[in-house]
């Protein structure tokens, strides 16, 4: 996991995105390998990788706010750490839910 992985986890966590906007655009994009395998490829124009991302995002409710981070995130070449930035921002998450219960 890199470290820019960590940190765009925590920009997405800083945003206060839901941990459930979260898990939906990170099953959609486990569940669709084809999708992985576009957003990867450095060959596909950014134009074509964000027509997709619409595409798939369309078909369900996630929100507008991922769908945007996602194509952020190739936008900047970080497509291919998807899956550890979703990672990063659920062991952030459980850590600041952990901090949070033990100050009540």
């Amino acid at each position: 996991m890199t470290q820019a992985a960590v940190n765009n986890a925590i920009v997405l966590h800083r945003l206060s995105v839901s941990r459930e906007d979260v898990r939906r655009a990170d099953e959609l994009y486990s569940k669709t390998s084809e999708l992985q395998k576009i957003l990867t490829n450095p060959e596909i124009p950014l134009a074509k990788k964000y027509d997709i991302i619409d595409k798939v995002f369309a078909l369900d409710d996630t929100k507008e706010l991922m769908k945007n981070f996602i194509k952020e995130m190739c936008k900047l070449g970080y497509c291919d750490e998807m899956r550890d930035i979703f990672d990063s921002y659920y062991r952030i998450d459980d850590e600041a839910n952990h901090i949070l219960k033990a100050e009540l």
